[in-house]
């Protein structure tokens, strides 16, 4: 189908509309943060650019709205030490909320255990349960922390975290405050597939041999995967909040470098079709036109719902139907 100029640029400014709604600043959480001391804890140190645009996101909603975290940490050493009493505790948004990913999960369960006098909040997650039990348990330790604020990014994540009652709020993905991400070229391909191959995967569609697919650690390389694995033993090593300060400094200057990798593959290439939710986000946030499969668990058609259902650049599909 031929869109014509003037489809295209009505399109685009519908979409541009909607992306200035998503990046504007949370009251609930500008009410939350202001004036406080803040504690980014678990930021990722790993090859997921999803996750990356996430604490790249978060980092400039911070230094843009409110004021830049005091102390910066990962799960390798979270400096729990550091952590004073009146410090607002801060935990990286994203999909890990559950018991998929163990490592986000139990370190997330010990922040609330080891410091109830301290306001914790919940950046925007997607919430996923293999089992219920897991689900009760980490809701029922949310709920007995006076003071702990969740966000959400879904609907159905609302629900689950009904327990906090008004604690809970939903709130559009953190890697949103990077929009707008220009292009400095046109793109010379027609169409990316990027697709995951880990256990969130869902895609039955076969592909036409002509194309490429490709999921994130497939653009970063060998190269940066061995840095990314020398930035996590630096971490593991920064057991003084100047030297975790430090390395993460460094690691969110490298983690930029990262993100513009992804962003210049994508320039190349006129849409996308993807699974993975932070390929949407950032075509988004490259006013690009895609289309979107789901994930395992309905992750993607959820926040899709939520936040970007009315943009005309963003199409929503399942993977039977890219076989027509």
């Amino acid at each position: 189908m031929n869109i014509s100029l003037q489809d295209g640029a009505e399109a685009l400014q519908s979409h541009q509309t909607i992306m200035a709604k998503l990046s504007a600043p949370d009251p609930a959480l500008d009410r939350l943060i202001k004036g406080h001391r803040l504690v980014l804890m678990d930021i990722p140190v790993y090859g997921n650019i999803g996750d990356l645009l996430i604490m790249l996101g978060t980092c400039s909603y911070l230094r843009r709205f409110a004021q830049p975290p005091s102390l910066t940490v990962s799960a390798y050493n979270p400096c729990f030490d550091a952590i004073r009493p009146d410090d607002v505790i801060l935990m990286q948004g994203g999909g890990n909320l559950g018991d998929i990913y163990p490592i986000h999960q139990t370190l997330r369960e010990e922040v609330v255990r080891k410091f109830p006098g301290n306001r914790i909040i919940i950046l925007p997650q997607s919430i996923h349960f293999l089992h219920q039990e897991n689900l009760d348990r980490c809701m029922s330790l949310f709920a007995s922390h006076n003071d702990l604020h969740l966000f959400v990014r879904d609907k159905a994540s609302y629900k689950l975290a009904e327990p906090l009652q008004d604690r809970r709020s939903m709130a559009p993905d953190m890697a949103h405050y990077l929009y707008p991400i220009g292009t400095r070229s046109e793109p010379s391909k027609d169409q990316l597939f990027l697709l995951r191959k880990d256990i969130e995967s869902t895609c039955e569609a076969p592909l036409h041999p002509a194309h490429m697919t490709v999921d994130w650690y497939d653009i970063l390389g060998s190269r940066h995967r061995r840095i990314i694995r020398f930035f996590r033993s630096l971490f593991k090593r920064a057991r003084t909040p100047g030297t975790a300060n430090a390395v993460a400094a460094l690691w969110l200057r490298y983690s930029s470098h990262i993100a513009k990798l992804a962003e210049r593959r994508f320039s190349r290439y006129g849409s996308v079709r993807t699974d993975r939710l932070h390929a949407h986000i950032l075509a988004c946030l490259m006013d690009k036109p895609h289309e979107v499969l789901d994930n395992s668990y309905g992750k993607n058609s959820r926040y899709i719902d939520a936040w970007t259902a009315e943009s005309p650049l963003v199409t929503l599909s399942t993977p039977r139907e890219t076989e027509q």
